[in-house]
């Protein structure tokens, strides 16, 4: 079991780090958007077009019942991969090594969750303005993005927490105990 002092030191550097990782979100927001509509869109249906519309990014359709675009919060989008790798990083005990290759797949994996998300909300907005659309039923992209985009970051992380922080008695952890 951890003690105080191990929760305490992950709690303020869980802080710190949120705090960190959100103003660099903040200050390059339109260039990880930019990246993922570049990632996303060979994949988006062809009536849909993404682009970036300064801390959202715009889905609109050209389909012949068109609705309004849809503009989605680029800190929504972002928020779970900044919260995988604000564990990975704030963890208590691991080594540099661990940490980096943790960091890499932990973005990794959210740079794929954003990508498969913004690929159902498209094919979701297709649905919804094609009545001839032959794809999945209207409703079934937004139910899989909004499952998708608040558990599948908390699974990948309690994951992680599991993987790593199991080993409990690692010299580092016990000499903080």
């Amino acid at each position: 079991m951890f003690s105080k002092r191990v929760i305490s030191l992950f709690a303020f550097r869980s802080i710190v780090l949120l705090v960190l990782l959100g103003i660099l979100c903040l200050v390059m927001v339109e260039q990880f958007n930019l990246f993922l509509i570049k990632a996303a869109n060979p994949f988006i249906p062809v009536r849909i077009t993404l682009r970036t519309f300064g801390t959202y990014i715009e889905i609109s359709s050209a389909g012949p019942s068109a609705t309004s675009p849809l503009y989605v919060n680029s800190l929504t989008i972002y928020s779970g991969t900044i919260l995988m790798i604000t564990v990975a990083l704030s963890a208590v005990g691991l080594r540099l090594s661990e940490r980096l290759i943790s960091l890499g797949v932990l973005t990794t994996l959210g740079l794929v969750i954003q990508v498969v998300g913004i690929i159902l909300l498209s094919e979701g907005i297709e649905a919804a303005s094609d009545i001839n659309y032959s794809g999945f039923s209207e409703s079934r992209q937004f139910n899989v993005f909004s499952v998708g985009w608040s558990l599948v970051p908390a699974i990948i992380s309690a994951a992680w927490c599991y993987l790593f922080w199991r080993r409990s008695k690692s010299p580092i952890i016990n000499s903080l105990n």
